[in-house]
């Protein structure tokens, strides 16, 4: 399990991912307005593919069905608590429903502790090497 911190509100969109391997993390920062969950092949509006449950005011636990693997989303830092399990659902996509940037010029930023899917397994940001592949959302060389 590892910890990772957003940058919060009104810091631009940021994607964290739930998808097989990826392991049982929390996410601090995390804005129910601007980011998104990426469930990979899963369909992030049926209930026997992804649980989302609130476990405190501020806190969802998102979860994979078929493996028990979550996503701890914690905005208690966010003006507002009045968010719904549809409000959440509404911030997964997945492979059928995620669109990439069309011409984007901004680099990927990543924080340390983000998770990044190689031909052998998941591996933290810090570890990976120059001219090494990763997996991408969007299948970019």
């Amino acid at each position: 399990m590892s910890q990772v911190a957003l940058n919060g509100y009104c810091a631009g969109t940021s994607y964290v991912v739930l998808d097989d391997g990826s392991g049982n993390d929390t996410v601090t920062g995390w804005s129910p307005v601007e980011d998104y969950v990426f469930v990979g092949a899963y369909d992030p509006t049926d209930p026997a593919d992804i649980v989302v449950v609130k476990t405190a005011t501020q806190t969802w636990e998102i979860a994979i069905v078929a493996t028990g693997e979550t996503v701890v989303l914690d905005f208690t830092f966010y003006f507002s608590d009045g968010f719904t399990e549809a409000d959440i659902r509404a911030r997964l996509v997945g492979d059928a429903t995620y669109t990439p940037p069309v011409n984007s010029t901004a680099p990927a930023c990543f924080i340390a502790g983000c998770k990044a899917l190689c031909a052998d397994g998941w591996h933290v940001i810090e570890t990976l090497q120059a001219g090494g592949c990763v997996q991408t959302l969007d299948h970019g060389p």
